[in-house]
């Protein structure tokens, strides 16, 4: 949905006057990066997820809208089932084997949602759904992957969020068709295999929610990567390729012990979000100056004591976060920001 200039004022009118006295709820599938992307008033856009953030709590599921992914499972059973006589009722959450007609023809499924099904483990007969193009195995107590995924060589989205995964075999580097998500968040991964690199179409990728202390290499020739997602691990670096992921819009580094960026971020010049808050970092990492599109920055708790003066020079930068730095906030330089638009948070 997007408000009109009245509607978006009568919003921030509400949340104003019932910050700190009443609750408000509010769910989305979008980002607090991308509120301001299509819409009339970025600023007043930045001050409502302002007052949304403070004093509130953030639920991530990191996950597509598992409602959808049901809705578009029970519609294309429903496709299927248009050239039958009868067939009995079949749970959209549930696996099933593709029924063959008297004709021999076969009902192929392309979306499998299986979550919260307390599988303990993936039934081998997913494994015989080849033409599977979303499957969904959030919320499984799952502790391993069989190499047996290879199979599923369409997918173009795979979920195994919040199970119990210690590792991901090598084979999941041969589904070179995933082009849309991949998440392994909420797992106890302490390592990411290198053949993530052969996924060069994915474009959206998150791994936080593990126990990971370095990224590898592999990760820069993820060239279709639009957002990355590796927060509250155990990072202390990002690899030097990095800097390779030409297209990558948001970074998403929350809840780590990153002190630096690469120099190799200076290539980042689609990057618009950078969240890198509750890290260690104590100078603003001067690769971010010439990045032309990058809109918001966050720094929330981290070790800041002064900003460089290129800041002012960001032609995009519309929020700034500093809060919980040492950052004075007379400084000149954020009355300068703030001059030329962009909102500033100390």
């Amino acid at each position: 949905m997007e408000p009109d200039r009245h509607g978006a004022g009568l919003l921030f009118q509400v949340l104003t006057e019932r910050e700190e006295k009443n609750s408000v709820a509010i769910a989305s599938n979008e980002s607090f990066g991308g509120f301001d992307q299509d819409l009339h008033r970025p600023r007043l856009w930045a001050a409502i997820a302002d007052r949304l953030t403070f004093n509130g709590v953030i639920i991530e599921t990191g996950t597509d809208s598992y409602r959808f992914a049901g809705m578009r499972a029970r519609a294309e059973n429903a496709e299927a089932g248009r050239s039958r006589s009868r067939r009995p009722f079949r749970s959209p959450g549930r696996e099933s084997r593709p029924k063959t007609t008297g004709e021999g023809e076969k009902t192929v499924r392309h979306a499998l949602n299986l979550w919260r099904e307390e599988l303990g483990e993936v039934p081998d007969s997913v494994w015989q759904q080849t033409e599977l193009r979303v499957l969904i195995l959030a919320d499984n107590g799952l502790t391993a992957l069989p190499p047996e995924i290879e199979r599923l060589h369409r997918l173009m989205t795979l979920d195994l969020g919040h199970n119990a995964l210690t590792s991901v075999p090598d084979e999941l580097g041969r589904l070179t068709e995933l082009r849309d998500c991949l998440y392994l968040h909420d797992n106890q991964l302490s390592r990411i295999p290198d053949v993530v690199g052969k996924l060069t179409r994915l474009r959206y990728l998150n791994v936080g929610e593990n126990s990971l202390t370095t990224l590898p290499e592999a990760i820069g020739r993820m060239a279709s990567l639009i957002e990355f997602r590796a927060q509250h691990n155990r990072l202390t670096r990002l690899p030097d390729s990095i800097g390779r992921l030409r297209n990558l819009r948001e970074l998403w580094l929350r809840g780590n012990t990153i002190e630096h960026l690469p120099p190799s971020t200076a290539e980042l010049h689609e990057l618009r979000y950078l969240d890198l808050r509750e890290n260690s970092v104590a100078e603003l990492p001067p690769s971010l100056a010439g990045l032309s599109r990058l809109r918001q920055i966050d720094l929330r708790s981290n070790r800041l004591c002064h900003l460089p003066d290129w800041l002012t020079l960001l032609p995009s930068l519309e929020k700034l976060d500093l809060r919980w730095n040492d950052i004075d906030p007379s400084l000149p330089l954020l009355t300068e920001l703030e001059r030329r638009g962009c909102f500033v948070l100390t």
